[in-house]
């Protein structure tokens, strides 16, 4: 008795429907949920000076946490009102430079200018000197 299977083009195809079936199963959509996402900011609230500089938030966002965070911290007594200020006049600077740069070229910023943006923001937040 002969093979099934005899000549390469057959063996060949033989594969190819094998493999095919079994990348069709893995294909399909799990029903586990899906993992915690580890960069993800948070949904409300003012945020904490490490998760303003490690997380994923937009350059508009980031300038909105930070607004948030400094008020906060006033409130608390966690930052002086000399620099709150000081943090509120930089902040305000970046702003304003941010505007800026948006007259000038169409409301767009290029991938460039917000890296250095968001890099202003994050040299800000590590210079704040926190209350005890």
């Amino acid at each position: 008795m002969r093979p099934f299977l005899t000549s390469p083009f057959a063996r060949g195809a033989g594969l190819a429907l094998a493999l095919g079936a079994a990348g069709m199963a893995v294909a399909q959509p799990s029903s586990l949920p899906p993992p915690p996402i580890a960069n993800a900011p948070a949904a409300s609230g003012p945020a904490t000076a490490d998760d303003l500089i490690r997380a994923d938030y937009s350059l508009k966002q980031r300038e909105d946490r930070l607004a948030a965070l400094l008020d906060s911290s006033l409130a608390d007594g966690s930052l002086s009102k000399a620099e709150h200020a000081r943090a509120r006049g930089e902040l305000a600077a970046i702003q304003a430079r941010e505007d800026a740069i948006r007259r000038r070229h169409h409301g767009e910023l290029t991938d460039t200018t917000t890296f250095r943006l968001e890099g202003r923001i994050k040299a800000l937040i590590a210079s704040l000197r926190w209350n005890p």
